[in-house]
């Protein structure tokens, strides 16, 4: 009797041991799922206060180029989207570094209105979360 009763115990404190690993486990989830919640809201916030910039550079006397930064914060692939607009625009574009080191698209010609429109239809960024700038080339 004791034999049996020892190996009842034995069993009893396994499943002891087990529900404690399973509530650990459970509090991991928890824990995991909670900082995954918290890392999509981040992503979502700076989503929702970044802007793409689009601006256009002047390059001589009547050319410019048009460049698109920060395009790669709203889920678009960029070598993409250039091709895309190099297709659409009959131009050339690239994907150049910035200063920064960030990516930003560039193309040919003066286009600012009509690659807002482009990136507004293709890609549903929010006409309010466009900037457009002008800056002088150098010289």
């Amino acid at each position: 009797m004791s034999n049996s009763a020892e190996a009842l115990q034995s069993k009893t404190a396994n499943l002891t041991i087990s529900s404690d690993a399973e509530a650990k486990l459970a509090k991991d989830l928890k824990k995991r799922e909670a900082k995954q919640a918290a890392k999509q809201s981040k992503l979502e916030a700076e989503k929702a206060a970044s802007r793409v910039i689009i601006k256009r550079i002047e390059r001589g006397k009547r050319k410019y180029v048009t460049a698109i930064a920060n395009l790669q914060l709203f889920d678009v692939d960029i070598k993409k989207a250039a091709k895309m607009m190099a297709n659409k625009f009959a131009r050339g574009a690239s994907v150049s570094k910035t200063v920064e080191g960030k990516d930003e698209i560039v193309v040919q010609g003066d286009l600012v209105d009509e690659i807002e429109e482009f990136i507004v239809e293709q890609f549903g960024v929010d006409e309010d979360q466009i900037a457009i700038k002008e800056e002088k080339g150098k010289k």
